[in-house]
């Protein structure tokens, strides 16, 4: 539960084997989606969980790839249900639907890439901050901030 200061009280404990959780690397909150998003690096998944439930439970959702254990990091974009999925070490942001599943095969669940950023063609070398709105906010490891209009993006 978000109490007025933003912050995630402790309502709900999720462990054990039915959760699949190994070895968690970043966790995301969806406020439109009422979801927990963690990234797994063991598991090389995103698997996303009820905030309205725990105990030893399995995820609601689960999207897996090869290169999840090379991200650090996740950002949901609630206002476009997407999931960021960052890797500072590689220099990478793919994006996926946030309800994407593996186990549905609904369109609405597809577990594709919706897009891809190789920030080094953007002259980016590393990454310290990720954050967005209508512009993608990066501040690199040298304190240099680059602002860049989403439209302006050349997504793959």
């Amino acid at each position: 539960m978000i109490n007025e200061q933003k912050v995630l009280k402790q309502r709900f404990l999720i462990s054990g084997k039915q959760s699949r959780l190994k070895n968690i690397k970043a966790l995301a909150y969806s406020k439109r989606l009422k979801r927990i998003f963690v990234l797994d690096s063991q598991e090389k998944a995103i698997l996303s969980f009820s905030v309205f439930i725990g105990g030893n439970i399995a995820p609601k959702r689960k999207l897996y790839d090869e290169s999840f254990d090379l991200a650090d990091s996740l950002v949901i974009d609630d206002a476009n249900e997407e999931i960021y999925l960052i890797s500072e070490i590689h220099k990478w942001i793919k994006v996926y639907k946030s309800r994407a599943d593996i186990d549905n095969r609904d369109p609405a669940h597809d577990t594709n890439v919706l897009r891809s950023l190789y920030l080094t063609l953007l002259g980016i070398t590393s990454i310290k901050e990720f954050s967005f709105t209508d512009t993608l906010n990066i501040i690199d490891e040298e304190n240099l901030e680059f602002k860049i209009e989403k439209t302006n993006l050349n997504w793959k």
